[in-house]
């Protein structure tokens, strides 16, 4: 289909023609039929006999002429019998062909009123269909049912009886974008006049319990409970003038006066059923924009009150309490799901996925030893009755709690099967989860497969839920673990996340709001921190915490990073208490990070011992060992506390391993870091000695194809190591890894350059650079220590001024920093 097509296509899914009972359905329920449908209601007055009325204003006095009788049948049997027709050309064609301009009038006030009211009043309109057709063939009927408009009448009213709770919100939403060119209209008996058409927000198609719901009696009616809803005659009611509908773009600001009141109402099953349906769509594509944890709490114990069996309810408020992390409530909540269905349906298939949502709850509390004795129970059923679906289901979850050096082999498996049984969802996100697994294979290699083999798998299975995104995050990941998360290409990758094609086509207002749009914000936001640009970076951050509230599943991602800027840049400023005061929030949950963090803390501000006890916790930790990424960082650790502590050369057998470590697992970043500051080590110890300059570089003038060339770097240093190095941290790193690296570089020349003053202020000017860099990341101490090395390079070289203004910066600077008293000692790197 082009996307020309797609764009007016307004027809329901392919998964909406087929019924399991009846067969294939040759027709389906358009946004055109829905308008057809309308106007034969308004034509024939079926809501002024059953409905009362449904909207106001209408042509009930006037009588029809014969020949405007005889058009308007022209015109109904060319809507019914012809194909579905586009808004502008369907209203056209009324205008131009329909004498009655009361009609006319009845019928747009009519689509607007529907579009305007959500799902209520689409089921408004077929609740009027349903009674006309139900009634006793010895009453006066508004038009006779072996008509061909009769057959209509009916064959849409079973189209919509097929329907699902969900199918139903789809066809609304469907029906709002047809309707998106309804022109100005001169609403009779209201004070507006032509006001323009606005059409709500996919999250205001909603359908709550309104007291003006169909199925429930209005505030002046009194309705005995053992009296039947359905055999009571319609009393007189109205819906109101369009001017009372609330157009907020707030969602639910009107549905929660509504269903939180404090009068008591009888939910029917279709209205539970529907706030469920909407409820749950909205916890999947968007939590925040769904009704808050405790009022949703409060509906759904009104709604079991009247319908304990409704397993929906049940597995909603399972979903809720997921959403405050509540263990207790989520279990007794999903047990009590799976309970009702067996009272309507005891098969052992529900058996079976009931114990896979089991382990899928335990995991998601952190009990895998648990969760694994789940899916062997659904494995060991699922075998036993040949459900290969389920199987592969179980699987699925078995390479995800199964341990790191088992899960290669299964997510390989599970590929294979995947693609034997047909399943292209759970081949897709096999295929993912093997590309986001750290393994020895290259980078290159993992990204190639995404590019190639992920992408036929979404296209197979028709983009999913989020599969462009997923992938795209992924990317990222990968990206971020190759070379850090201030490369470039993962920065890009998280911004292709966030622009990502909509979930929801008919309201693309709405975002894709999941766990891979946290981490794609959070991964640009400490982007923006590393660069030194904080203020962007607290904005983003805003932004994110205001998607994700505090009770959500996803604002974890956005508690880390905010704990991961904060500790960063108080450690930079010396402020080393708010350092460890910002990592509070993430202690209990994240204890790796914490313990790295801390451990960062604490060898900045040069307490070895306490940094040597967190170093020793890490190293016997079974997280850190089955991360080679988390492993190489607390070897970069240790190594520095090892050299405060004065024990340097005990540092460099820890820096080798770190070295290889990195090498082995495609580390690109922290082996360049590695090497760096392996040789800072080496440059402490003495290691390195001043080389004797060559000949053909003694001129300043002269033409070098290497970098080094001019200094003659020292002897001892590989100039090549250094060069890659180099260029993955200045390309990838941080601002503060560039700036550190700099500083490096700049020891490293005046060692090599023998005291001659030409090459002594080209140090100087790049010392200036590295300051530079130091005083945008507010890292006050290196900036300290790198007018110092300035101060003494400019009168080395014998630049007199320079190394004054050099020295007066430096003794304000430290009068200016907090910890004059007590200064850390100068970083090795």
């Amino acid at each position: 289909m082009s996307g020309r097509e797609a764009a007016t296509d307004h027809r329901p899914k392919s998964s909406n023609l087929v019924d399991n009972n009846f067969g294939p359905i040759r027709e389906v329920l358009s946004p055109c039929k829905i308008a057809v449908l309308l106007f034969i209601e308004k034509y024939n007055r079926i809501g002024l006999k059953y409905g009362e009325g449904l909207i106001s204003g209408g042509c009930a006095d006037r009588i029809a002429t014969a020949a405007e009788r005889k058009s308007t049948a022209r015109l109904l049997f060319e809507l019914i019998q012809g194909g579905d027709l586009q808004f502008s050309n369907l209203l056209k064609l009324v205008e131009n062909k329909c004498f009655d301009r009361q009609h006319v009038e009845a019928w747009k006030r009519a689509m607007k009123h529907v579009v305007e009211e959500g799902v209520e009043g689409l089921q408004c309109l077929f609740d009027t269909v349903h009674k006309a057709v139900l009634q006793d063939g010895l009453d006066s009927l508004p038009c006779l049912w072996t008509s061909i408009v009769g057959l209509y009448l009916r064959q849409m009213n079973l189209l919509y009886k097929r329907l699902s709770i969900v199918e139903v919100v789809t066809l609304h939403s469907l029906f709002v974008q047809y309707c998106t060119t309804l022109p100005k209209m001169d609403c009779n008996n209201s004070t507006e006049s032509k006001s323009a058409f606005s059409l709500p927000t996919a999250l205001d198609i909603s359908m709550a319990s309104p007291p003006s719901s169909p199925s429930l009696p209005s505030n002046s009616q009194f309705v005995d409970n053992n009296q039947d809803i359905s055999d009571l005659k319609a009393a007189t009611r109205s819906l109101g003038d369009v001017r009372d509908i609330s157009l907020s773009n707030a969602p639910h600001v009107l549905r929660r006066d509504l269903l939180l009141q404090e009068s008591e109402c009888a939910w029917s099953i279709q209205q539970a059923e529907q706030l469920i349906g909407e409820q749950t769509r909205l916890l999947e594509f968007n939590e925040s924009s769904a009704l808050p944890a405790r009022e949703l709490h409060t509906i759904l114990q009104r709604i079991l009150t009247v319908h304990p069996q409704l397993s929906s309810a049940h597995y909603l408020s399972c979903l809720n309490f997921l959403r405050v992390n509540e263990a207790k409530g989520a279990m007794e909540s999903l047990a009590a799901a799976y309970d009702c269905q067996q009272v309507t349906r005891a098969t052992p298939r529900s058996l079976r996925y009931a114990a896979l949502n089991m382990a899928a709850l335990y995991s998601h509390f952190g009990s895998r030893s648990v969760a694994l004795r789940c899916v062997s129970e659904v494995i060991a059923h699922s075998q036993e009755a040949s459900d290969n679906t389920c199987l592969q289901h179980a699987l699925a979850w078995l390479y995800v709690l199964a341990p790191t050096h088992k899960r290669e082999a299964l997510v390989q498996s599970a590929v294979q099967r995947s693609a034997s049984l047909q399943l292209p969802y759970l081949s897709w996100l096999s295929l993912v989860n093997q590309a986001a697994l750290p393994s020895l294979k290259p980078p290159a290699q993992r990204l190639q497969m995404l590019v190639s083999r992920v992408d036929g798998c979404v296209g197979v299975c028709g983009g999913g839920v989020g599969c462009v995104g997923g992938v795209w995050a992924v990317e990222a990941g990968v990206w971020s673990q190759w070379l850090g998360n201030s490369s470039s290409m993962s920065v890009v990758c998280s911004q292709l996340v966030l622009h990502a094609p909509p979930v929801l086509p008919a309201s693309p207002s709405v975002p894709y709001a999941s766990s891979q749009t946290a981490a794609a914000l959070c991964n640009i936001a400490a982007s923006l921190a590393d660069a030194g640009e904080y203020s962007a970076c607290e904005a983003l951050l805003s932004r994110a915490q205001a998607l994700f509230s505090s009770g959500s599943a996803h604002s974890r991602h956005v508690r880390l990073t905010r704990a991961h800027v904060s500790c960063s840049r108080f450690a930079l400023l010396g402020s080393y208490a708010q350092a460890l005061t910002a990592l509070a929030p993430v202690a209990a949950h994240e204890t790796a990070y914490f313990k790295i963090r801390s451990c960062e803390v604490a060898v900045a501000q040069g307490e070895s011992e306490c940094a040597l006890q967190l170093v020793t916790e890490l190293l016997s930790s079974q997280e850190v060992a089955e991360k080679p990424q988390l492993l190489v960082q607390v070897y970069l650790l240790y190594s520095s506390a090892l050299c405060i502590a004065g024990n340097c050369s005990g540092a460099l057998d820890t820096l080798v391993n770190a070295v290889s470590l990195a090498l082995e697992n495609h580390l690109a970043l922290l082996h360049s870091l590695a090497t760096l500051q392996l040789i800072a080590v080496q440059l402490q110890l003495g290691l390195l000695s001043s080389s004797s300059p060559s000949k053909s570089y003694e001129r300043l003038n002269n033409p070098s194809i290497h970098a080094y060339n001019f200094y003659n770097v020292p002897q001892g240093v590989d100039a090549d190591s250094i060069d890659r190095a180099l260029s993955i941290v200045m390309a990838s790193g941080s601002l503060y890894d560039q700036a550190r690296s700099l500083l490096l570089l700049a020891k490293l020349r005046i060692l090599a350059c023998g005291g001659r003053a030409e090459k002594l202020c080209r140090v100087g000017a790049d010392l200036e650079r590295v300051k530079n860099m130091f005083v945008k990341v507010e890292a006050q101490h290196r900036v300290r220590d790198t007018l110092y090395l300035s101060s003494r390079v400019w009168h080395a070289a014998g630049q007199l001024e320079a190394r004054n203004k050099c020295a007066l910066e430096f003794r304000t600077l430290e009068q200016a920093l907090p910890c004059k008293n007590i200064l850390p000692p100068t970083p090795i790197f």
